[in-house]
């Protein structure tokens, strides 16, 4: 047992799609249960050992479905990470989102989290000392230093392409998605 105030909500997220257990549970609407999603060919290539893109797909649309049609009637989100520019991007993320679409071919409570690939100088000697052969570009001449009020600093994309980035997604959702709220880009 956890308290909370009335007035908040728990939210959780995954990358797993074993969602049953949570369909019969009383939740009152006040738990968002969000999937981490990203393009086919990224999730395959970084997301070794967690459920396929279309079995997360499934399990959203079942948290998200109503009581009556064997659903467990959740706000859901997804949450989008790491984006990444690569070759062919707009038609990779354009078919995830299209896929997505599919799914959810019914009114549901949907938000958005889009988070951009980033890496501090900490995580990409890490990530390079576990995975000498990683094909993460981490080259930190093509990025743009972001530093934070402590002194630290991240890597990001340059600031042209980001604006493309949050461009394409912030169209391309709301095209597809008019009800969903975007709830932050970073």
């Amino acid at each position: 047992h956890f308290s909370r105030r009335p007035d908040t909500q728990l939210r959780f997220v995954t990358k797993f799609d074993a969602v049953e257990p949570l369909l019969s549970i009383p939740h009152n609407g006040r738990t968002r249960c969000r999937l981490s999603l990203n393009a086919e060919m990224i999730s395959k290539r970084l997301e070794g050992g967690t459920s396929s893109l279309q079995k997360r797909m499934t399990a959203l649309r079942r948290l998200a479905l109503p009581v009556e049609r064997d659903g467990g009637d959740y706000p859901i989100g997804v949450v989008l990470a790491p984006i990444m520019p690569l070759p062919g991007w707009q038609d990779m993320y354009g078919q995830m989102l299209d896929q997505l679409s599919h799914q959810l071919d019914f009114p549901c409570d949907l938000t958005f989290e889009l988070i951009t690939h980033r890496f501090t100088p900490g995580s990409k000697a890490v990530l390079t000392e576990w995975y000498p052969n990683t094909m993460l570009d981490m080259t930190e001449e093509n990025r743009a230093v972001k530093r934070n009020k402590f002194g630290g600093s991240k890597y990001v994309y340059q600031p042209t392409q980001m604006k493309e980035l949050k461009g394409y997604f912030e169209r391309e959702i709301g095209s597809r998605f008019p009800a969903a709220k975007i709830l932050y880009w970073t």
